[in-house]
């Protein structure tokens, strides 16, 4: 996609019917039962509409909400601060994406993203954290990231992406060889315990620097999932460690 300045990009002229005036943005009121829904988007309040375009605003496809803000002028300046925001998350889509040899298309579809050995940086780190934040991910099954070096920094950047439904689907996570200790693994703890990856079976963390205390957080946080599948050799556990993990996860 070829670099625009913002207040173009945001005038993206809309590919179908225009609606010139607010008064004519009037669907049909739809009955379920007693319940009559709002003659228009614009009834709603506008916390309401702001939720509704901020779940449209996908950094990965971004013309979805501009082509909705580009139906309602009034609508429109309402989302101008969201869509300028949009913008600045857009481009920095692109960028990973153009680093990562694939296109804004090909993520956001996948199922599968294989990530390995792609020497992300913490800004990197911050743009996958935005990208699973803005539910722009919710396909993903899979994500391996291994040997990026993320470290506790590039790790806790990730798991501030980890809120309820960014990620409903994934079952594999693979960090190994990442040089991720017990900061990093409280960070991913709080992000599990707090709902954040509700579908996860099986977490690949070897050959880290995973210690007692990150051990510690982690058990502490797999109550709320059906892990069945747990890496962490090559790791900064000792036998207490081991034991107390054998004692949470392992025995009845």
């Amino acid at each position: 996609m070829p670099s625009v300045a913002p207040h173009d990009w945001i005038r993206v002229p809309f590919v179908g019917p225009r609606v010139a005036d607010d008064a004519t943005v009037r669907p049909a009121k739809v009955r379920l039962g007693q319940l009559t829904a709002p003659a228009t988007l614009l009834d709603l309040p506008e916390d309401d509409q702001r939720t509704i375009v901020d779940v449209l605003c996908n950094p990965l496809r971004p013309r979805v909400a501009v082509n909705l803000c580009g139906t309602c002028r009034r609508l429109r300046a309402l989302m101008q601060c969201q869509l300028q925001l949009l913008f600045e998350r857009h481009q920095a889509a692109l960028g990973l994406c153009e680093k990562l040899g694939s296109s804004c298309a090909a993520v956001l579809g996948a199922s599968r993203l294989n990530w390995r050995f792609k020497g992300f940086s913490t800004v990197d780190c911050r743009v996958i954290g935005m990208l699973f934040r803005s539910m722009a991910l919710l396909m993903l099954r899979e994500l391996h990231i291994d040997g990026n070096a993320l470290g506790n920094e590039g790790m806790g950047a990730l798991a501030t992406g980890l809120i309820p439904g960014a990620l409903c689907r994934l079952t594999v996570l693979c960090c190994i060889e990442n040089q991720i200790g017990d900061e990093a693994l409280a960070h991913l703890s709080r992000a599990i315990s707090d709902d954040g990856l509700p579908a996860l079976t099986a977490l690949h963390l070897n050959h880290n620097q995973i210690g007692d205390a990150g051990v510690r957080a982690l058990v502490a946080s797999t109550g709320s999932i059906r892990l069945n599948t747990l890496f962490l050799d090559r790791n900064r556990i000792s036998d207490g460690g081991l034991r107390e993990l054998a004692r949470r996860l392992l025995l009845p």
